[in-house]
Order: structure tokens, then C-alpha cells, then sequence
């Protein structure tokens, strides 16, 4: 008898449209980041945020769907998200799940101009939903 486990693979290293440009994301000002945007106690608390805090919708666990929600928000000069928007996602409550996760997310230190003032960024996480095979 076979069983899916659903687990949740958080691509780390999201991408913080900051100074680089890729051919999908557009960032908002033009100014040199000299300090990135950082979630509060960095990569490895982000990645435990998510993995409690993230549910496998019923609906996509039934339907054994798995694959990538892209999440786009922006990180005030306060450290707020906002505008949380899927960029891609796959459907059966996973986009509603990512946005409801990144949301609910605690503020983040902001990043910061090289003249010292903080400055809003755009950044982008991608959300792997994965299930696992068990036999």
C-alpha cells in the first residue's frame, strides 16, 4: 500500500529583487541596496516559519498536486509586507495557502540605501508543495 506524505520544501534564498534584474521581476526604485531586507533572525527562522505555519490544502492532497507557488510581496521601509500577489502558482488552494502564509508573516528588518535610510523592496518566494512517496 502506497502513502503520500505531504511535505513542504521551501525554496530558501528567495530572491530579493533589490539590485538585480531578472527577465520576470521589475524593482521599484533604482537605487542601490547596501543591506538586503532580512526576516527577523534570517534564513533558517524564515524556512521554520513557514514549515509550521504552511498547510497542504485538502483539495491538493486528494488530487496529489504538487509544484511551485511564486509569491511576490513588498517590504516596507518599516519592515510591513504588503501586496502579497501570486506570480505563478498551481491551483487546488495551494496560492490561497502561500498567500495566506507570507501574509500572516511578522515584520522584517528592512533593507537599507547605502546613504543609511531604509528603502521598500520587492521580493519573491517561491513555495514548493511536494508530496512524498512512501512505501
Amino acid at each position: 500500500m502506497k502513502y503520500f506524505i505531504p511535505v513542504f520544501s521551501i525554496v530558501l534564498g528567495g530572491i530579493c529583487l533589490c539590485t538585480t534584474v531578472p527577465a520576470f521581476a521589475v524593482p521599484i526604485d533604482s537605487v542601490v541596496v547596501r543591506k538586503k531586507a532580512v526576516y527577523p533572525g534570517g534564513q533558517k527562522e524564515l524556512e521554520q516559519y513557514l514549515s509550521l505555519n504552511l498547510r497542504y490544502p485538502t483539495a491538493a492532497l486528494e488530487q496529489q498536486i504538487s509544484g511551485e507557488v511564486w509569491i511576490s510581496f513588498l517590504i516596507g521601509e518599516d519592515g510591513i509586507v504588503r501586496n502579497a500577489t501570486v506570480e505563478k502558482g498551481i491551483g487546488w488552494g495551494c496560492d490561497e495557502e502561500a498567500l495566506r502564509v507570507v501574509n500572516s508573516m511578522p515584520n522584517w528588518r528592512p533593507a537599507y540605501k547605502s546613504d543609511g535610510s531604509p528603502v521598500q523592496v520587492k521580493y519573491l518566494l517561491p513555495v514548493v508543495f511536494e508530496l512524498k512517496e512512501y512505501k
